[in-house]
């Protein structure tokens, strides 16, 4: 089968949700790539990401453009460990009062913009336990062996204009005492099993 043939067909299974001959097993890796988008209009942004998905573990790729300049900013995995209970594709925020959904929503990393609003972030999850001290909005975890099957959003939140003594808590918490909190932009990252 040509190389081209190969990538449709693994764009094609990645955009239905299966890829023929390949199980969820230890050793399989997958790229999946999504466009940023505003938040809540949903429009493209003109940033992307890329998420690495095996059956244990993610790891998350974003860049992205159009953020507040020097201010300071918090980026929460939003885990739907099965999806198929969701109540549309994709998943919302809704579905996370679905206990069937198996919904999760805590911390992945933060940083600062710069002049130009634009960031880059890097974000890996281990299936199982979060570790100590990470800020859970809905408490759970990518649950073992579902790297694949989960539908992930990565949802990049603003806490306003960087304040001196705070900078910490404006990157790491979900509101940090601030009245201009709010989520900006998201990758959603659809399952592929």
């Amino acid at each position: 089968m040509a190389k081209s043939n190969i990538l449709s067909t693994i764009s094609a299974a990645v955009l239905l949700g299966t890829l023929p001959g390949i199980t969820n097993a230890d050793g399989i890796k997958l790229l999946q790539t999504a466009e940023m988008v505003e938040l809540p209009s949903l429009q493209a942004v003109g940033g992307g990401g890329v998420l690495k998905r095996a059956k244990q573990e993610v790891s998350a790729r974003l860049s992205t453009g159009g953020l507040d300049t020097d201010a300071a900013y918090s980026v929460w995995w939003v885990i739907f460990n099965r999806p198929g209970h969701c109540s549309d594709v994709p998943c919302s925020v809704e579905d996370l009062e679905n206990e069937a959904v198996g919904g999760a929503v805590f911390y992945a990393d933060g940083f600062i913009t710069g002049a130009d609003g634009t960031a880059n972030v890097t974000a890996d999850l281990e299936a199982g336990p979060l570790p100590i001290g990470t800020d859970m909005l809905i408490p759970g975890v990518l649950r073992r062996g579902n790297g694949f099957g989960a539908e992930i959003h990565l949802v990049i939140r603003t806490h306003g204009p960087i304040s001196p003594g705070s900078v910490g808590q404006q990157t790491t918490t979900f509101d940090a005492e601030c009245g201009v909190c709010m989520d900006q932009q998201a990758a959603v990252f659809p399952a592929v099993f």
